[in-house]
C-alpha cells in the first residue's frame, strides 16, 4: 500500500488515520469479568465524519471508503460533527449472523457496520473517558440506527454464559471489556476476546496445484511471523469454492518465487513458493506440538492485514476476579521467604532481606516497567562472589497457583514456551526469594509479542575503558535523535555501558528497530572514530560498541531499576540528559539510593513509554 498523502486525502480520511492503530482485544482462554459484548466476524475499521464527509478506514490504514458506499452514507446521515467511531464491517447470513467468506463476495452495498466505540465527539478526545461513558455517548449518536449502521450488541449474565449463547447463535465469540477502561492502543488488556471457534491470520507462502492438473490451487501454504521470518505453520486445502481455487492461482501465480520464504520449509513434492504478500483467515481445531495446524479450513484473504502481523496468537492469562487484591506481603498461599539473613553482597552486607525490602520499594516503577513482558532472570543464590545462573522457562517445579504465566512462540516458532510475567508484590518477593538480582526483559509484551515498546542503543565501552567513553557518544548519539526530532531515554546498564531508548508508537516491529538502530548508529560511526558497530570483539581495536542486535525478538535489556551482581549493588538507572557528563558514576545508584532518588525525580522510565513516535524512514 502506498504511503497516504495528506495533501490529496479528504478531511475525514486524514481524521481516521491520525487515530490509528485502534485498540486491540487480546485473546484469552477464560477468567475475567466485565461488559461482554458479541465477537464480530469482519473488517475492523475506523469510521471519521467531518465537515459533512465520512472515511472509513481499516486497521492497517486501507481507505475503505469507496469500498463499502452504504456506510459512508448512513454515517453522513447522522449529522455528527468531527468525530470518530470505531467497529467492524460485517455482511449478515439470512440469519443474521456476520461471515467473512460473504463481506469477501459482497457488492458493498449489503453491508453492516457494528459500532462498539467512540473516540472522538465534537472534536473532543474521549479515549481518557470510562468505557461506560463512551457507550452511552455512541448510543446517542448512533440513535436508532439503519439497516447499514448499528450499534453492537451486549450481553448480558456471566462471559460463560454469554460464551455459549454467541456458539449457539453462530458467532465467531465474546469480547469482554473491563468495567472503567480508558481506550488504549498501547495496553489493550482492558479487552480480552474469548473465542467460540479457533481463527488465525496467517501469510501465505506458496501452493500446491489441484490434482486434477487444471490451473486452479489444491491447497495453500502458510506460515506465522516471527519477527521479521516466517515459519511454516501446514497447508490448508478446504474451504475454497471453485472460483477461489481458479482465482488463487492466478493471483499467486504473479508473485512465483525459486526459493521458500519460510525459514523451516517443508519437504512437499511439487511445492510452489510465492513471496509473503496475501493473508489468509483460516478456521481448525487446534495446534499441534510441531506447530502446525490441525483440520484447517479458509475462511478468506484478509486485506485489512499485512503478513507481518500474521503472529501466532497465544493466550494471555486470566484477568484476576473483581476485588482481588494485589498481594502486598507474605500470604499463605504465596512465598515463603527463607534465610533472609543470607549475605548477597559480601563486601556491603547487604542481605537477601534487604533485597526483598528494594524491590517492594521500588514495587511501583519496577511493575509499571515489567509487567507484561517475558522476563531472563539471574539468580545468585549464594552471592555475587560465587557463579550465578541464567534462568527463562518456568518448569512444573517453579510453577505456583498464584505466578502469571504466558506461553510464548519460540525462536524457532515451533513450540511455545512458559514464560513468568513479574506483574504483582508477590513476584517481585519470589525473586528476592530466589535470589534474583538481575531481571532482564522483553521490548514487547504478550499482547503484542512481534511490536516492540522501543528501539535502543546499548553502549558497551571498550577493555579498559569506563561509563565515560559512552557518556560521550550518548550526547552525539543524542543530538542525531535531537535532530530527527525524536524522544529518547538514557539509562544505565548498571555496569559500564549505557542504554539510550527511542520509544516507539504501536503497530511497528521489530526488524523495523533493527534497521533504523543500524542506520542511525552507521551514522554516528562515520564521525566518531571511537565507535565501531563490528560485532567481533577481537576487531574493535579499542572503540567503544554500539550493539544494535539487542532490538528483535526474544532480545533483552536489563530492565530498569534492576540491580546488577557487582560490589556496592548497583542498579540500572534512568536518567534526566541532563545527568549524562563527565560527572556520571553509575555506581551511585545502588540499592541504597535508589528508593530516595524515586521520591526525588520519580519514575523517568514509564512516562517516556506514553511518548513512542513512529520511526523515521531513513
Amino acid at each position: 500500500m502506498r504511503p497516504p498523502d495528506p495533501a490529496t486525502e479528504s478531511p475525514p480520511l486524514e481524521l481516521a488515520r491520525s487515530f490509528l492503530p485502534p485498540m486491540r482485544a487480546v485473546l484469552a482462554d477464560g477468567g475475567g469479568q466485565g461488559w461482554v459484548e458479541l465477537k464480530y466476524d469482519g473488517y475492523r475499521a475506523l469510521a471519521a465524519i467531518q465537515g459533512g464527509q465520512a472515511a472509513l478506514v481499516s486497521r492497517n490504514g486501507l481507505d475503505f471508503t469507496q469500498r463499502f458506499p452504504a456506510i459512508v452514507r448512513a454515517l453522513e446521515g447522522l449529522g455528527a460533527a468531527s468525530t470518530i467511531i470505531d467497529g467492524e464491517i460485517c455482511v449478515l447470513d439470512p440469519d443474521g449472523v456476520p461471515r467473512f467468506e460473504l463481506l469477501q463476495r459482497g457488492d458493498g452495498e449489503d453491508v453492516v457496520f457494528f459500532a462498539f466505540d467512540l473516540l472522538q465527539q465534537d472534536s473532543a478526545d474521549l479515549r481518557g473517558l470510562p468505557l461506560e461513558e463512551r457507550w452511552d455517548r455512541l448510543a446517542r449518536v448512533i440513535g436508532e440506527g439503519s439497516s447499514a449502521l448499528r450499534l453492537a450488541e451486549r450481553l448480558d449474565g456471566p462471559p460463560e454464559d454469554a460464551l455459549s449463547e454467541a456458539e449457539r447463535r453462530g458467532f465467531e465469540g465474546i469480547v469482554i471489556k473491563r468495567h472503567g477502561s480508558p481506550y488504549r492502543a498501547r495496553h489493550p488488556g482492558a479487552w480480552r476476546k474469548r473465542k467460540a471457534v479457533a481463527a488465525q491470520e496467517l501469510a501465505i507462502v506458496g501452493f500446491e496445484r489441484t490434482s486434477t492438473g487444471g490451473d486452479a490451487i489444491g491447497s495453500l501454504l502458510l506460515a506465522v511471523a516471527m519477527d521479521d521470518r516466517f515459519r511454516y505453520a501446514g497447508k490448508v486445502g478446504t474451504g475454497f469454492t471453485a472460483a477461489d481455487r481458479e482465482a488463487l492461482f492466478r493471483r499467486l501465480s504473479e508473485s512465483v518465487v525459486r526459493r521458500s520464504p519460510v525459514v523451516d520449509p517443508p519437504r512437499l513434492r511439487g511445492a510452489v513458493w510465492v513471496r509473503p504478500e496475501l493473508v489468509a483467515e483460516v478456521r481448525f481445531t487446534e495446534w499441534t506440538s510441531e506447530g502446525r495446524l490441525r483440520q484447517p479450513s479458509f475462511k478468506g484473504l484478509r486485506v485489512d492485514k499485512s503478513p507481518a502481523d500474521c503472529v501466532r496468537e497465544a493466550a494471555a492469562p486470566p484477568e484476576p476476579s473483581p476485588g482481588r487484591a494485589i498481594p502486598k506481603a507474605r500470604s499463605d498461599a504465596g512465598v515463603r521467604f527463607t534465610h533472609p539473613d543470607r549475605i548477597l553482597f559480601p563486601r556491603d552486607g547487604i542481605t537477601k532481606a534487604d533485597v526483598a525490602a528494594y524491590y517492594q520499594a521500588m514495587a511501583g516503577p519496577l511493575l509499571r516497567a515489567l509487567s507484561g513482558r517475558p522476563v531472563a532472570l539471574e539468580h545468585w543464590n549464594e552471592g555475587i562472589d560465587e557463579p550465578g545462573w541464567f534462568h527463562q522457562k518456568i518448569s512444573d517445579d517453579d510453577a505456583r497457583s498464584w505466578m502469571t504465566l504466558a506461553a510464548i512462540p519460540s525462536q524457532s516458532g515451533r513450540r511455545l514456551e512458559r514464560r513468568l510475567l513479574v506483574d504483582d508484590r508477590e513476584t517481585l518477593r519470589w525473586l528476592a526469594q530466589r535470589s534474583v538480582l538481575t531481571v532482564h526483559m522483553w521490548s514487547s509484551r504478550t499482547d503484542s509479542l512481534n511490536e516492540p515498546d522501543w528501539a535502543i542503543f546499548d553502549l558497551d565501552p571498550a577493555e579498559g575503558e569506563d561509563i565515560r567513553q559512552a557518556v560521550d557518544v550518548a550526547g552525539a548519539l543524542k543530538a542525531l535523535l535531537d535532530a530527527l526530532g525524536l524522544p529518547s531515554l538514557a539509562k544505565t546498564s548498571g555496569k559500564r555501558g549505557l542504554h539510550v531508548l527511542v520509544p516507539m508508537a504501536p503497530g511497528q516491529r521489530h526488524d523495523e528497530a533493527v534497521r533504523f538502530a543500524l542506520t542511525v548508529g552507521r551514522a554516528v560511526e562515520q564521525v566518531l572514530p571511537q565507535v565501531t558497530l563490528e560485532r567481533m570483539k577481537d576487531r574493535r581495536g579499542g572503540r567503544l560498541y554500539i550493539d544494535c542486535y539487542q532490538n528483535g525478538y526474544g532480545k533483552t535489556i536489563a530492565a530498569p531499576y534492576s540491580l546488577r551482581a557487582s560490589d556496592g549493588a548497583p542498579v540500572s538507572a534512568p536518567l534526566r540528559w541532563d545527568e549524562v557528563n563527565e560527572g556520571l558514576e553509575p555506581g551511585a545508584f545502588n540499592l541504597r539510593t535508589m528508593p530516595g532518588r524515586l521520591d526525588e525525580v520519580g519514575d523517568l522510565f514509564g512516562p517516556i513509554l506514553e511518548k513512542g513516535i513512529r520511526l523515521p524512514s531513513l
